[in-house]
């Protein structure tokens, strides 16, 4: 899911940049950047050259063959103190007019982003991301770019990726639960529902759970709920193997709510902290599916 979602993304991406470099090309078009900011002093300044070391040179007598020494010559000719304070100058006028091009700024405004925020929620639905959240997403998005003042030379890319972690964070937050805080406070055994569509993960998301609660000194059991999956139970089995864990499963095809229930019947029965329970991957919209859930929490 997070793979597929990363490739969409550069729909997002490429939009924006595409606004982006839309304004800079209009901005560049009305004389923005001016060569003329820059001060007289830091500009190259041409000397003229030294007649007097010119005429000295000339007067030199050419050493013939006839007077039995060779000519020698200096291998380079080290610049004199005229020739490197202008190529100083240049390179300080180069320098000066390169960063009042790439520290200019532009705004970005709403009318900029109404390309990037479709390609946005498009590759949010795409990715099974559910209408709501997306659409509180792109808000929260939208919020964060709109006046945002970015310089000409930094990467639009990486400004789009920024504004999208800011909306997830916040998204995150709202509702915040305190997963040690409700851990500690709940009657034991604590039953923990892994739910979700399919391939986002949810059995691997069991087995690092599993291994933080054990951290935390807490006594884990794994419930094998997705009988459905081909390899499922014994996935979860490999993860109970490796973290010494108590998996209890029924064969493939099985009730999931009768094996959910037989793993909170054990950890009562072996003053065990806490279930983790997994779940066939459904989407929302499946109702026989979603019927089997509240079957689920019903017994559970």
């Amino acid at each position: 899911m997070f793979n597929r979602f990363k490739e969409k993304l550069s729909g997002f991406k490429e939009a924006l940049s595409a606004k982006v470099a839309e304004k800079v090309s209009a901005k560049g078009s009305k004389g923005a950047a001016q060569p003329e900011e820059i001060e007289a002093e830091d500009r190259p300044a041409l000397e003229a050259p030294d007649a007097g070391r010119m005429d000295s040179k000339a007067k030199e007598p050419k050493m013939g063959a006839s007077s039995g020494s060779a000519t020698k010559e200096p291998l380079a000719k080290p610049l004199d103190n005229g020739e490197t304070k202008n190529k100083k100058g240049r390179f300080s006028f180069l320098q000066k007019a390169k960063t009042l091009v790439f520290e200019q700024e532009i705004i970005l405004e709403e009318k900029d982003l109404e390309e990037p925020m479709w390609a946005l929620e498009m590759a949010l639905m795409e990715s099974d991301v559910a209408l709501p959240v997306a659409e509180e997403i792109v808000r929260e998005v939208k919020s964060d770019l709109v006046g945002k003042k970015k310089k000409i030379g930094s990467d639009t890319g990486q400004l789009a990726e920024d504004s999208l972690r800011n909306a997830l964070i916040t998204l995150l937050s709202k509702n915040h639960l305190d997963f040690d805080e409700y851990i500690r406070a709940k009657d034991k055994p604590v039953k923990i529902l892994f739910v979700g569509v399919n391939g986002t993960g949810k059995t691997t998301s069991i087995a690092k759970v599993a291994k933080y609660l054990m951290d935390q000194s807490y006594s884990v059991v794994l419930a094998a709920g997705d009988t459905f999956r081909a390899g499922a139970i014994e996935q979860l089995e490999v993860h109970g193997n490796n973290l010494g864990l108590k998996v209890v499963k029924h064969k493939t095809g099985g009730d999931p709510a009768a094996v959910i229930f037989d793993a909170i019947e054990y950890a009562r029965a072996h003053n065990k902290d806490v279930v983790l329970a997994d779940t066939a991957g459904r989407l929302h919209t499946n109702i026989n599916l979603m019927d089997q859930m509240r079957k689920i929490v019903r017994v559970t």
